[in-house]
């Protein structure tokens, strides 16, 4: 039996195709998913993000806990709003999630965070947390899983002017005039609503989570007040796609390390005395093993459609060209009309890969492409 997001009754009235995704049914479009893509690239959409997990610790040792768990180090929030895009990874250095950590202080002052992670993960991350949790010795924190939120995502150029009057007049609060000059993965909160500058598309936008019973209202008001129109899951990856965006459980997993995807620059190890999750296999691999595969992508030159588990071959020609690597994200990008892909190459077949060709095997098909460095779409450009 799949999970209902509060928004359930709302996805059913405008008619959206559902899916089952990570356990949640969700819409995958509603009428079209190519104009919705369009909404999002050149104006307002938006999304039904509730599967997201969103938990929040507290305490004297939140900050010391969380400092020994992520790859990324939360003493490097400089205040209230402030957020991070970080891993959690395994002992070997795989990663277990991608997610956003924020520091949202406590009525004392003292340091509290709100880490917003995957929905396919959740069992996954939760268990992660807890035997975390059980073995630490350190001050005393709280973790509560905020099972009573909703999430919507609200994306695109025009995204933060069309719902800043909506906002305020449902808030009721001046504080909201902070999002038009939010800094990127800069939080305000309004009460129990919490809006983050952060989204999974590309493009401007925010993330808004909220209590499930007002989530439906919000929803109506942004789709009849601020002309944002609703989303599905089909547009969404096609955005996250081209804007170069790795997802979880398809371009990364627990055997693949940050440095693999693309997601070196999110292991802080400024400080040395800094003992978190993984650390000791980052530290043996440096400079002694090297990466088994590197992050590449791929724009198609031949009509096709790549998609994950596809090969990519390189050579003099179509005949004589091997396998390099693998897709791991593919479509048909609507911005470009051709298209792309991302893909692990063999870190030993780098000098093979700039030498020759480039080939997609697409069923009997070995159609040409070529290297093409992601982002391939950010922010419409």
């Amino acid at each position: 039996m799949s999970h209902l997001t509060a928004l359930a009754s709302a996805h059913e009235r405008a008619g959206a195709r559902l899916v089952t995704f990570a356990g949640w049914q969700l819409p995958v479009q509603y009428s079209s998913a190519l104009d919705e893509h369009r909404a999002v690239r050149n104006d307002a959409g938006m999304f039904d993000v509730s599967h997201m997990m969103i938990t929040d610790f507290a305490g004297a040792g939140a900050s010391a806990w969380l400092r020994a768990l992520l790859c990324s180090d939360v003493a490097k929030l400089d205040g209230p709003g402030a957020g991070r895009y970080t891993c959690a990874l395994n002992t070997e250095g795989g990663v277990i999630d991608d997610l956003i950590v924020f520091r949202r202080d406590d009525q004392a002052g003292e340091p509290a965070y709100r880490i917003v992670s995957n929905a396919g993960t959740r069992e996954r991350v939760t268990g992660w947390f807890e035997a975390r949790l059980q073995a630490w010795d350190g001050p005393p924190l709280t973790r509560m899983q905020r099972d009573d939120l909703s999430m919507i995502a609200v994306q695109g150029p025009q995204a933060v002017g069309r719902i800043m009057p909506v906002l305020a007049a449902t808030l009721g609060s001046t504080d909201i005039e902070a999002l038009s000059t939010l800094p990127r993965f800069h939080a305000v909160e309004v009460g129990e609503t919490f809006i983050s500058r952060t989204g999974y598309t590309g493009e401007d936008g925010v993330e808004i989570c909220l209590p499930h019973a007002q989530v439906e209202a919000l929803w109506d008001r942004l789709q009849q007040e601020a002309q944002v129109a609703p989303c599905g899951l089909a547009a969404r990856d096609v955005l996250r796609l081209e804007a170069g965006l790795n997802l979880h459980g398809s371009d990364m997993d627990e055997t693949t390390r940050p440095q693999e995807v693309g997601l070196r620059w999110l292991l802080d190890l400024d400080d040395a005395q800094r003992e978190f999750v993984g650390r000791v296999a980052v530290d043996a691999e440096r400079g002694a093993a090297p990466a088994r595969f590197l992050r590449r992508g791929l724009r198609l030159i031949d009509k096709g459609v790549p998609r994950a588990d596809c090969e990519v071959l390189a050579g003099a020609d179509a005949d004589s060209a091997s396998v390099v690597g693998t897709i791991t994200s593919g479509s048909f990008s609507t911005s470009l009309g051709h298209g792309v892909a991302l893909w692990r190459m063999r870190s030993d077949a780098r000098e093979q890969v700039e030498a020759g060709s480039l080939f997609v095997q697409i069923r009997q098909r070995r159609v040409r492409a070529e290297l093409a460095a992601p982002p391939f779409v950010r922010a419409g450009a």
